[in-house]
């Protein structure tokens, strides 16, 4: 992979994406490809309870998971802190999510069953849980799985699942992320900023300082948002959380200046973050929301990544321009 001098870059594949830069200094060419496990249709599905029920009843899914307890979920599609989210066989529109933590709870039925839980967001996508599927377990009590809307893309950024990877592979990632998001659109942001507002509204939470939680789905032009728990408090904003991510900022802090072609990355990053940076602050200005003085932000503030896309060299710059801004 060549990252010397800056943008005569060469992008080679990573997990998710085919993004190729070419080397003219000037101009790329971008062609994205979504991992085939994500499948997205532009129209809005039904993704309710009474829809994956049906499903349910009409292909046999209860009925085969009664019989076998394998027919139960399919590959596992990743792994986070709370747990483990699996493909559901036969379908692309809902996963499920097996929590590390117990979910033995009294049963309510002696024989496999499913039963809804509330979605408060039932006009929005944002892999909320929808159902649950209850097997039994032992002396009247059943194990629980949740039924979750699938969202679709592929992850940004460079998770905690793949800090065991090659240097050049993290590098590799990272820079396919920054390029991405610096050409996605202003509607791009203007919907993720949006949508989060209306999660912290209905209290909401999520992980929202690992990238692999993001998700970016190249036919809407759209960042995805997965691992939606209870929890939003509702003192922390979470913007400047996002923000952090959104840059990859734990990898980008990884990297060492000393290293010429990590030192060639370094500058690539902060030059990607300046349409990263402002179209995020355009849709918090367009949406009235601000940041908050989070653990990620203050550490995003103090790196130099933000030191072009803010104009100022010392944090206390960077600062300035965002309380000007409003948004501080």
């Amino acid at each position: 992979m060549n990252i010397s001098p800056i943008f005569n870059l060469t992008f080679s594949q990573n997990k998710y994406s085919n993004i190729k830069m070419q080397n003219n200094n000037a101009s790329a060419d971008i062609s994205i490809k979504s991992n085939p496990s994500f499948k997205s249709n532009i129209e809005l599905k039904d993704l309710s309870f009474d829809s994956f029920n049906n499903w349910a009843i009409n292909s046999g899914y209860i009925s085969k998971i009664s019989k076998n307890l394998e027919n139960l979920r399919g590959i596992m599609l990743g792994e986070g802190a709370e747990g483990f989210v699996y493909e559901i066989p036969e379908t692309d529109d809902w996963v499920l999510k097996e929590y590390k933590r117990s979910t033995i709870v009294p049963i309510f039925n002696e024989s496999t069953a499913i039963k809804p839980v509330k979605d408060i967001l039932p006009s929005m996508n944002i892999g909320q849980t929808i159902g649950q599927v209850q097997i039994p377990f032992a002396n009247n009590y059943s194990q629980v799985f949740y039924v979750r809307k699938k969202q679709t893309g592929f992850e940004l950024g460079v998770g905690r699942n793949d800090l065991g990877l090659p240097k050049y592979a993290n590098i590799q990632t990272h820079l396919d992320t920054l390029k991405i998001l610096a050409a996605a659109p202003q509607s791009t942001y203007d919907k993720l900023v949006k949508d989060v507002k209306k999660v912290h509204e209905k209290g909401l939470a999520f992980d929202c300082y690992n990238p692999n939680n993001f998700l970016y789905n190249p036919e809407r032009q759209s960042i995805n948002f997965v691992d939606i728990d209870d929890g939003f408090d509702g003192n922390d904003s979470q913007f400047g959380n996002i923000l952090y991510a959104l840059l990859d900022t734990t990898f980008y802090l990884s990297l060492n200046e000393d290293n010429l072609d990590e030192k060639a990355v370094i500058d690539a990053s902060k030059i990607y973050a300046v349409d990263i940076v402002s179209k995020f602050l355009n849709s918090m200005q367009k949406e009235k929301v601000k940041f908050d003085n989070t653990e990620q932000f203050n550490k995003l503030i103090k790196s130099d990544l933000l030191e072009i896309a803010l104009k100022g060299k010392r944090p206390y710059d960077r600062d300035t321009t965002l309380r000007n801004m409003h948004l501080l």
